[in-house]
C-alpha cells in the first residue's frame, strides 16, 4: 500500500481485555490504525488532537431518561460527527430506553454475542463512507482552490488589460471605456465632460541623458503629480509613452477645465528628483489641449482628437500651457476661459 496514503483510525473503548481481543481479531486484515482508551473520558482526549473515522465502544450504551431522551447523549459530546458503535447484550437492545440513543446519528450497535458476519461490515461500511466524505472534502477543497487560482488569473488578467504596468495608472483601453461610460451618463444628464489631453514637453532628453530606468522613474512621479492635482471622481489615464488623459466628470465648462489643465502645467513645471539622477533637479514642462464633450466632439475617438490637436496648438503657442480647442458654428463666440468656481474650488491649490 502506498506509504503516502493516511490510514483511518478506529477508536476501541473498553476496559475488559477479552472484548478487545474479540474485536481486534474479527477487524483483523481492516486497512486502518486502531487506538485504545479505557474510558469514554480518555476516549474524548483523543478528539483534541484529531477525530477518528469510528468509535468501537465495548460496553453497554447508557440508558437515556424519558425526560431527557431528546437530549444528546453524553458520548455525542465526545464523538461529534464520528460514528460509534456499541456492543450491546440482547436484553439492552430490548430496552426501549437505550434504544431511543440509537435514533441520534452516528450511533449503532451491535448484539452479543459478537459475531464477525455482525461486525466486519458495519466496521467497513463506515469506513468507506469516512472515505469518501474525505475525497468529497478534497474534491470541494480543490474546486475552491482552482476558483480561486482562476479569480486571480482574471484579476491579473484585468489589471493588464486595463492598467498601466509602469504607472499603475488606467491605460488607454480603460480610459476610453470610462469616457464612453462618462458619455453616456452625461447624455442622460444632459450635463458637460471635459477631457485634457497632455504631453510632457523635454522628456526625450531625460531618456537620453539619464537612460530609460530614469525615464520610467519620471513617468512614474508625473503620474502621482498629476493624480494630486485633480479630484478623486477623475480619471488620470497614461494614453502612451509621455502622453496623459485627464476626464472630467462633474460640473465640466471651458473655464473649469481650462483651470485643471493650467493647475497641471503649474506642478509639471516644477523641477523632478530622481534617485538614479542625483542632485540633478529636472526642468520639465507640459502643454495641455482641453476639450468639452459635446462641444468638441460626439464620441470618444472626436474628444480625443480634437484634445491631441489643441495639445500641439499649445506647444506651438509656446509650451507650457493649456489650450481649449476652438469651437465650430454659434458656440464659437463663447469666452474660453471664463472662470468657474464651481469646479476650481475643489481643487487643491487652484486659484480662483
Amino acid at each position: 500500500m502506498n506509504a503516502a496514503v493516511t490510514l483511518p483510525t478506529i477508536l476501541l473503548v473498553g476496559e475488559v481485555a477479552e472484548d478487545l481481543r474479540l474485536v481486534r481479531q474479527m477487524l483483523d486484515g481492516v486497512e486502518a490504525e486502531f487506538g485504545l482508551r479505557k474510558s469514554l473520558e480518555q476516549a474524548g482526549q483523543v478528539f483534541l488532537e484529531q477525530q477518528p473515522a469510528l468509535v468501537i465502544v465495548c460496553q453497554e450504551p447508557a440508558a437515556v431518561p424519558a425526560a431527557e431522551a431528546e437530549a444528546p447523549p453524553v458520548w455525542a459530546e465526545y464523538f461529534g460527527d464520528s460514528p460509534v458503535i456499541f456492543l450491546a447484550s440482547e436484553a439492552s437492545s430490548r430496552d426501549p430506553q437505550r434504544l431511543q440513543c440509537f435514533d441520534a446519528a452516528n450511533l449503532d450497535y451491535v448484539l452479543r454475542p459478537l459475531q464477525k458476519h455482525n461486525l466486519l461490515p458495519k466496521v467497513r461500511a463506515y469506513l468507506n463512507a469516512y472515505r469518501s466524505k474525505l475525497g468529497l472534502q478534497a474534491a470541494l477543497e480543490q474546486l475552491y482552490e482552482r476558483g480561486r487560482e482562476v479569480q486571480e488569473l482574471q484579476d491579473t488578467f484585468r489589471k493588464l488589460a486595463y492598467q498601466d504596468p509602469l504607472t499603475g495608472l488606467p491605460n488607454r483601453l480603460q480610459f476610453m471605456d470610462r469616457l464612453a461610460n462618462a458619455i453616456a451618463r452625461a447624455d442622460r444628464n444632459r450635463s458637460r465632460l471635459g477631457v485634457l489631453f497632455i504631453d510632457i514637453d523635454g522628456f526625450k532628453g531625460v531618456n537620453d541623458q539619464h537612460g530609460h530606468a530614469a525615464g520610467d522613474e519620471l513617468l512614474r512621479q508625473i503620474a502621482t503629480r498629476l493624480s494630486s492635482a485633480v479630484r478623486r471622481a477623475d480619471t488620470v489615464s497614461r494614453l502612451s509613452g509621455d502622453e496623459f488623459a485627464v476626464l472630467i466628470e462633474q460640473q465640466a465648462d471651458a473655464g473649469s477645465a481650462l483651470a485643471v489643465g493650467n493647475k497641471i502645467c503649474q506642478i509639471v513645471a516644477q523641477p523632478f528628483e530622481l534617485e538614479l539622477a542625483p542632485g540633478q533637479p529636472l526642468g520639465l514642462g507640459c502643454s495641455v489641449g482641453v476639450v468639452l464633450y459635446p462641444d468638441h466632439g460626439r464620441d470618444c475617438d472626436s474628444l480625443l482628437r480634437a484634445a491631441d490637436q489643441a495639445m500641439y496648438e499649445a506647444k506651438r503657442g509656446g509650451k507650457g500651457i493649456a489650450r481649449l480647442a476652438p469651437l465650430a458654428g454659434p458656440q464659437a463666440d463663447l469666452p474660453a476661459a471664463a472662470a468657474a468656481p464651481s469646479l476650481a474650488a475643489g481643487l487643491p491649490g487652484t486659484a480662483s
